[in-house]
């Protein structure tokens, strides 16, 4: 096991009015999950949130509502490539209030 750090995190779990949820396949281990990814420094979870549904699909969050904060599990640990082992703090939303549509051509976008 390689080194271990852990990092802030925001999720949003983004349904159609059809109650589809949208998740998206993660390049370096193929685990599914819905959007998010870290919190950057002097940055909010809900903007990190919004930040990481613009960066990985394409979509502009209208409202998000605060589902919680998770963590200590392994659950949320990701071992990268060069053995170093993120343990994510997750603050997740929800919404269904959405600017547009996914845009596959986003290079983080496998949806």
């Amino acid at each position: 096991m390689g080194v271990e750090v852990t990092r802030e995190a925001a999720g949003v779990a983004v349904s159609s009015p059809g109650g589809r949820l949208l998740v998206g396949r993660h390049a370096h281990d193929g685990r599914w999950a819905t959007i998010g990814g870290s919190v950057e420094d002097a940055e909010s979870p809900d903007d990190a949130a919004k930040r990481e549904a613009r960066e990985e699909v394409g979509l502009v969050l209208d409202s998000l509502h605060p589902l919680g904060r998770f963590a200590d599990s392994p659950i949320y640990d990701v071992t990268y490539p060069d053995g170093i082992v993120v343990r994510y703090a997750v603050t997740m939303y929800a919404t269904d209030r959405v600017d547009g549509g996914v845009d596959h051509r986003h290079d983080q976008a496998t949806a």
